[in-house]
């Protein structure tokens, strides 16, 4: 007999019950118990019949009473099997699985990561990758939640989340590196619930999936005072150890953003988050439509605060279009420690500063410096012009013999002066003879060039690419991936998006250089793989605002500066048009915020 849930009344009270018989008890006890139970359920609906109360009781919820008459004990209660699409078992029949039974008999450790409801993408993507490496150094399944829809801003199909992991990423590639399974399984063999919390830092924004719950038990352990101290997993693992893991089975990890601060730990998950086979196949389309399949290009992305640098005398004096990013308070564009002298640029000194701002005059200097970034205490402010821009673009493409480039930026997201700029710089690179594309949504500029005056807008595009509605969520990664496939990358170190680009490709040539003696070889074993990335001890690359907000990485050991060829061919545009044109007459600025 199969029984499922029901609602039963019990002195004006609704009670949800849920058996669900998972194979056959040999107990001869038991049997007779159940047995027992079903005549007193006989009994009570011939009893009741004529009462009012039990009118509008059906047979089921009389059952139900029944049963909860019966009461199984802890040890005898039946509860799901193993789900048929993930568990076997040795003869395909479902096992029965005791709630309370010690870790030797339900021996599944899971992660539920709580992802932040109010960011974007790739910080959730960020937030996600922290939970996959935690998962993997603690031996953990990792449950799959969507993501969140993020800010308004950031459109979609779906009002209550953005897309599955498997909608974004090849799950076949990423269960390399850690043991995965669905969220709807976990809440199966959670119940639901979760045992312990977490916190890498305490975080209003962490949100449980739907409908999960926190155990009346519930441990938590604030990971804070670890996370800017571990530089391996050996070192994640000792703090771990200290846990009760046999009763925190299932743990949601909370205040995941920024996540981990060594960058190794990064790279070997960015080498298994390659996008799903829907999305490679309409990248494959858009390469093909965009320049051909086998040509190379340079990507270019971009993210500029305008909002941080609006109605300074800096802005200003190079347009007034604004064009400002963050640096670190020692100029470096993110914690990874890149300088411009690592990049062979020159490098800016307060005296070079002086004479930018103004016309010598160091009072006033001083003056202007303290009013542009008092509030971002231990950063930099750099403002670049459009010149300065379109030269760095185009220089690049020089540099590296291309005569196309993607522009992975949508300006919208900005306004109106951002969508003018995406604009001119696009409309400058085509005058110059290199052919530009990007999916920007400007109605006057065409997003590829065919041939001649033949030309497609976006929607075009999206519809000679792929016969399927593509959110704005698919079409970010769908840039990604352009980037990811180009000869070389300009990314910003204020965006996030820049920086999940700049790690998987990053990967990529840590590990062909690594393994280029093995070349020919049909494998490479992928802890081998793994732990030769993670040996990385550079910070994890964050935008300085967040080391300032959430505190850096404690290095233990002596990490040599990066330098150019560490990065080679990929850059970062910030640079390359500030210090980068400075010797060329550019006019870009930086004002001294050095705390």
């Amino acid at each position: 007999m199969n029984f499922t849930g029901s609602m039963k009344r019990d002195m004006g009270h609704e009670v949800r019950m849920n058996l669900r018989p998972s194979g056959a008890r040999s107990s001869k006890s038991i049997g007779i118990r159940v047995y027992e139970a079903l005549l007193l359920a006989v009994a009570i609906f011939i009893c009741c019949l004529s009462t009012t109360v039990v009118e509008s009781w059906s047979a089921s919820e009389v059952v139900d009473i029944a049963v909860d008459f019966f009461n199984p004990s802890n040890d005898d209660r039946i509860t799901t099997g193993p789900d048929p699409l993930i568990d076997s078992t040795e003869d395909d029949r479902a096992a029965n699985t005791k709630v309370n039974a010690p870790m030797s008999q339900n021996d599944d450790f899971y992660i539920i990561p709580m992802l932040s409801i109010s960011v974007g993408d790739n910080n959730q993507l960020m937030e996600y990758m922290t939970a996959e490496i935690i998962a993997r150094a603690t031996g953990r399944k990792l449950c799959l939640p969507p993501f969140f829809n993020g800010p308004k801003k950031h459109t979609g199909r779906y009002p209550n989340g953005g897309l599955w992991m498997h909608e974004r990423f090849d799950m076949n590639v990423l269960q390399k590196f850690v043991n995965l399974t669905s969220i709807d399984v976990c809440g199966k063999k959670c119940g639901m619930t979760v045992d312990a919390f977490w916190w890498m830092r305490r975080s209003s924004a962490s949100m449980l999936p739907t409908y999960w719950k926190s155990s009346s038990t519930a441990t938590t352990h604030d990971l804070g005072k670890y996370v800017r101290d571990w530089q391996s997993v050996d070192d994640m693992q000792r703090t771990f150890s200290e846990f009760d893991n046999v009763k925190e089975r299932c743990v949601a990890l909370g205040g995941l953003f920024p996540g981990l601060r060594w960058r190794g730990a990064y790279l070997a998950a960015s080498k298994y988050m390659r996008p799903s086979p829907p999305i490679a196949e309409i990248v494959d389309s858009l390469q093909a439509l965009a320049f051909g399949r086998d040509t190379n290009y340079l990507a270019v992305h971009w993210r500029f605060e305008e909002s941080l640098c609006k109605g300074t005398e800096a802005g200003e004096k190079v347009g007034g279009v604004g064009l400002c990013f963050l640096r670190c308070g020692d100029a470096a564009v993110i914690d990874s420690g890149l300088h411009a002298e690592a990049m062979g640029l020159p490098a800016l000194t307060k005296a070079t500063l002086r004479s930018s701002v103004t016309d010598g005059d160091p009072h006033e200097t001083d003056h202007t410096i303290h009013q542009t970034c008092r509030h971002l205490p231990d950063t930099t402010q750099v403002t670049i012009s459009k010149t300065d821009l379109i030269a760095a673009i185009l220089e690049k493409a020089s540099t590296e013999n291309v005569s196309s480039v993607y522009i992975a930026t949508d300006g919208w997201l900005r306004g109106q002066r951002a969508q003018t700029l995406v604009k001119e710089v696009v409309q400058d690179i085509r005058i110059r003879g290199l052919k530009a594309a990007g999916l920007w949504r400007l109605p006057d500029l065409p997003n590829i060039i065919l041939k001649g005056t033949d030309a497609q807008y976006v929607d075009q595009v999206i519809k000679s690419i792929s016969n399927l509605e593509l959110s704005g969520h698919i079409l970010s990664k769908v840039e990604q991936e352009m980037c990811f496939r180009s000869k070389a990358f300009m990314g910003s170190g204020e965006s996030t998006w820049s920086l999940v680009v700049f790690r998987e490709r990053l990967a990529q040539r840590m590990v062909q250089k690594a393994f280029a003696y093995m070349k020919g070889a049909v494998d490479v074993d992928e802890d081998l793989i793994v732990s030769k990335l993670m040996e990385d001890s550079h910070a994890a690359g964050l935008q300085c605002r967040y080391r300032i907000l959430f505190g850096g990485s404690h290095i233990r050991k002596s990490v040599p500066q990066e330098g150019y060829q560490d990065e080679a061919p990929d850059t970062w545009l910030d640079m390359e048009a500030c210090e980068g044109q400075l010797h060329k007459s550019g006019s870009c600025i930086l004002s001294d915020c050095f705390s």
